[in-house]
């Protein structure tokens, strides 16, 4: 339905895409939907209507256009519906339930009371709190259900919940889960109502909890919907505007898109943690024998980044590294730790981590469970674990009374406070909540994505091109904060060269003396086989600083790969100059002489190489066949001399010994050293083959065709 309105549309025919559009909300019997599409339809019948009548209104353009703008917005709402009340997955199935759900004024009004309840009950009544906190989970629940689904809110709708986002009588974790479910709602249909809740929990001077998640749901959901807001919303430009009066706004979104692309690794991070990290700590006995109590671990030379940029990725080699970045490295260990049944409600994972949670408070209010009590404490403090793996932990312990506890809590503490300890020293503690607060909202969403039970029945994020940065209000606030290169930079050093690469590219169209950014995008270009456009912008960079060693290198790079090894020995002799000590410059330097045929010159350079390096073969093997190229056997036969006698001797280096006696008509000498090389080789067909690829060469230097023709026989008499 939704592609045939949409092309009736293209097409300007508005009186049958609307007339499609009435019959499918009939036959939804959405009656709100319906009458709305009614008015539409009644309102373009008069405009035609004075249009033949030749009635000349001017605002007749900006009318039709504000049409065709709702009939997409009509699209998409009955379309979703239609998937609602005719599809299978999850939320169509609770779809049929959501009139039995409390209105939200209702449920509003309930919240309130039970806080009120709970902040005026004394310590006595543990079970009276109980049963409030289980009666404010059912309620939570049951109201991240009915937001979630793709159904546009009333203006009513708006207000009740806003109300419920404004209200000191609800519970700042209460409220992260209504924006939770308000992000997964905007992935899956366009709504205004609820992409003005995100921006009002934004710059509403709400806590950390809320406005960080509501500024991270809205980044995301802007991936989906920019493209139908300007389609249909066009009003939310100027509410948009609002959020760049938050003087915070832009170093917000700059380290929530950092986030979130960060979270892209989370599958090679846990390959690392399983592969190399967790083995290596696991040779402790007792950490072992604790942590398997609780868990079930699933058992071209210069083409290289430039060390000034000093790569992110290069630096993170320790758990510790990781963690303080604000990688993901708990996902691999906790993820068998997501069966129970508290995570079956897919409210309960975007649950901020709370001793109030119904399954927690019992927990610690249990009779004797004192140990316990502080644990799930101090695992309130731990900010290296997201919500829903403290959570899991704490269901885990539930199950585990034989449990080591004293050891796991000497473990948490120790860890929280070197965590304590290092971002203390960052300062700003109210910048570390809010990347706290960010960081752990993206691992729980990941989980949720990658683990729920029934994950196949929603939209995977992470699974999408994460791309969250191209959006134009974030594109835009990110170039006029400055923050823009920033993105870039960090999406190279995750090696994300290409999504970089366009970054790159505005930025030299901006600046276009940015040396940094040229190089990046001539280090992008190598990477993508695109020799010519990558000398066209180190050129570039090479202008604006000429004694640049990286640039001159990857210009040698360019030119040898585009077969100009004149030039590219012009660029390396300069790279020379600059680093004379350096062994894979003047080894390549030797390697483009002997390339131009130029021996006695790559003579001294390899020698120089031989002399530097401690492996010297490579280096002797260049001398020797340069001296075997210019007729010097004696002192081509004495360094492969000097080859054969060590241990990384190979089969070329006995094959090339033969050719040097074949070229000194010690056919005797010759023989002996090929025969070697055959065997070395394991079959007489390897030995033919390398023999006859030196053929035309050993003519060239004089030896007669026939006797090419009858080497090999003589190898094998």
């Amino acid at each position: 339905m939704k592609r045939d309105t949409i092309e009736l549309v293209s097409k300007h025919n508005l009186r049958e895409a609307l007339s499609k559009l009435g019959e499918t909300a009939g036959k939804l019997e959405h009656w709100q939907l319906k009458s709305e599409i009614d008015n539409l339809d009644t309102t373009y019948n008069y405009m035609l209507q004075y249009a033949s009548q030749g009635v000349n209104d001017p605002s007749r353009n900006v009318m039709y256009n504000n049409i065709v703008k709702k009939i997409y917005a009509l699209t998409r709402i009955t379309d979703a519906l239609d998937e609602l009340k005719n599809g299978s997955r999850y939320l169509s199935r609770m779809y049929k339930t959501i009139k039995k759900l409390k209105p939200y004024e209702e449920a509003l009004e309930e919240l309130e009371s039970a806080y009120d309840f709970m902040i005026t009950t004394d310590n006595n009544g543990k079970q009276d709190m109980a049963n409030a906190l289980k009666k404010m989970q059912t309620i939570t629940d049951e109201l991240f259900t009915k937001i979630w689904m793709p159904v546009v809110w009333s203006k009513e709708d708006y207000l009740s919940v806003t109300e419920m986002i404004d209200s000191d009588d609800i519970d700042d974790n209460i409220k992260a889960v209504i924006i939770a479910a308000v992000g997964l709602s905007l992935i899956e249909l366009m709504d205004p109502y609820k992409t003005r809740l995100l921006i009002h929990s934004y710059i509403g001077g709400f806590s950390p909890l809320v406005s960080q998640r509501a500024l991270t749901c809205l980044i995301i959901s802007l991936l989906y919907t920019e493209s139908q807001i300007e389609e249909s919303y066009d009003e939310l430009n100027q509410e948009f505007k609002a959020l760049s009066l938050n003087p915070d706004f832009a170093d917000d979104i700059q380290r929530i898109i950092k986030q979130l692309i960060l979270s892209l690794d989370t599958e090679e991070i846990d390959k690392k943690m399983r592969d190399e990290i967790i083995p290596s700590i696991m040779k402790s006995s007792y950490f072992k024998k604790s942590v398997e109590d609780i868990i079930e671990l699933k058992s071209d030379e210069f083409t290289e980044k430039n060390p000034q940029w000093q790569s992110l990725k290069d630096n993170i080699k320790e758990l510790d590294n990781l963690r303080m970045e604000g990688a993901d490295t708990n996902m691999g260990a906790f993820s068998q730790l997501k069966r129970y049944q508290f995570f079956n409600n897919p409210a309960h994972w975007f649950y901020p981590y709370s001793t109030d949670t119904p399954e927690i408070y019992e927990l610690m209010n249990k009779a004797g469970n004192e140990d316990y009590k502080a644990i799930l404490e101090a695992i309130m403090e731990f900010p290296d674990m997201c919500n829903s793996d403290r959570y899991s932990l704490c269901l885990t312990l539930k199950d585990m009374s034989q449990f080591p506890m004293d050891g796991l809590k000497e473990g948490l503490t120790a860890q929280y406070n070197m965590m304590k300890e290092k971002l203390a020293e960052l300062g700003d503690n109210n910048k570390m909540e809010k990347e706290t607060v960010s960081r752990h909202f993206i691992q729980d969403y990941y989980r949720f994505c990658k683990l729920w039970a029934s994950k196949e029945d929603k939209k995977d994020i992470f699974t999408d091109k994460l791309t969250v940065w191209k959006p134009k209000l974030i594109y835009n606030t990110l170039e006029e904060s400055g923050h823009l290169k920033s993105i870039a930079d960090y999406l190279f050093s995750k090696d994300y060269i290409s999504e970089a690469l366009e970054i790159y590219r505005h930025t030299v169209e901006i600046n276009p003396s940015d040396i940094e950014s040229l190089q990046k995008i001539g280090y992008a270009y190598i990477k993508s086989h695109d020799y010519e456009l990558a000398v066209d912008v180190l050129d570039k960079a090479n202008m604006l600083e000429p004694d640049n060693e990286w640039t001159l290198k990857n210009l040698a790079v360019c030119y040898k790969k585009t077969g100009n090894a004149e030039t590219a020995l012009k660029y390396l002799k300069e790279a020379e100059a600059l680093n004379p000590d350096d062994i894979k410059l003047c080894n390549q330097t030797g390697i483009t002489l002997i390339q131009l045929e130029r021996f006695d010159e790559a003579i001294k350079q390899m020698y120089k190489v031989e002399y530097f390096s401690s492996k010297k073969n490579p280096a002797r093997r260049a001398i020797a066949w340069c001296y075997f190229m210019t007729g010097k056997l004696d002192e081509a036969s004495e360094m492969f001399g000097k080859i054969i006698e060590t241990d990384d001797v190979c089969t070329d280096d006995y094959i090339n010994l033969g050719h040097v006696y074949l070229l000194k008509s010690d056919i005797h000498k010759a023989i002996e050293y090929y025969k070697i090389s055959s065997n070395l080789s394991g079959d007489k067909e390897s030995f033919h083959k390398k023999f006859s690829e030196d053929a035309d060469m050993l003519k060239a230097k004089g030896i007669s065709e026939e006797m090419t023709y009858m080497i090999p026989d003589m190898v094998y008499m």
